[in-house]
């Protein structure tokens, strides 16, 4: 098996097929939302999208590789369905490919990227905030905003949720958007919350960014509730996530 990099001007051909890696988690609905964003991926380029999870849900990342290749698959274009490139990218997800290496030398797999900085995920992003903001996304100096993403150890990960906050306050009125992470690393949202609250505003606006539902993204809104009860006087909202977004 040849790994090599993925063109974005690449076509799929008929003997090629994606497999879309999640990362995988705990709650059903998160898991539910990745399987039918790859059905609405099949269905939108008209191409075999064969999805499968790192760890934490079915199916497995070796049962979609098996299926692609049993579909017929003589290219797999490998696409790590993440938003940012962290450890599951750089390390987890190429060590599952080098195991499909040796179970079936005779395909390719052309190793794609994740997500990352892209307009479209900034237009999502906006939208989200546009949907909880009183100024309907232009905002104003007494509202604060919080962008909310899982972490990493991996710094230059979590510094690239930094310059998609600063993407979003960009030609924005607010008084600033805060960053925060509710997984691994610091600040958490609580810190990313009492940040805010320093501005003295009078609307704290909370936008998670995670594609799909899970553990991390419903401990934001708990966290969100506890504060909104201490402090009465101050508005609190909390954007979905992106979910199946068009």
């Amino acid at each position: 098996m040849r790994m090599t990099s993925l063109s974005p001007l690449a076509q799929i051909a008929e003997d090629e097929a994606i497999v879309l890696m999640g990362h995988g988690s705990r709650e059903k609905k998160g898991a539910e939302e990745f399987l039918a964003f790859a059905q609405h991926l099949s269905a939108r380029l008209a191409c075999p999208v064969y999805p499968g999870f790192l760890e934490l849900a079915d199916p497995p990342l070796a049962n979609a590789i098996d299926d692609a290749v049993k579909g017929g698959a003589r290219t797999i274009i490998a696409l790590p369905w993440l938003l940012l490139g962290a450890g599951h990218a750089k390390n987890d997800m190429p060590v599952a490919l080098e195991w499909a290496k040796q179970r079936h030398p005779e395909v390719t797999i052309r190793y794609g990227t994740p997500v990352e900085l892209q307009p479209e995920i900034l237009a999502v992003l906006g939208d989200r905030l546009a949907d909880i903001d009183p100024q309907h996304g232009m905002g104003a100096p007494d509202t604060a905003v919080l962008l909310v993403q899982r972490g990493s150890s991996d710094p230059q990960a979590n510094a690239e949720v930094y310059r998609v906050a600063r993407f979003l306050w960009e030609g924005r009125n607010f008084s600033t958007i805060e960053v925060a992470f509710s997984g691994v690393t610091h600040p958490s949202v609580e810190e990313g919350i009492e940040r805010c609250l320093k501005y003295n505003v009078r609307h704290v606006l909370v936008v998670p960014y995670y594609l799909y539902a899970g553990v991390l993204v419903d401990r934001i809104s708990t966290t969100v509730d506890r504060f909104a009860a201490d402090h009465p006087e101050i508005e609190f909202r909390v954007a979905p996530h992106m979910g199946l977004d068009p």
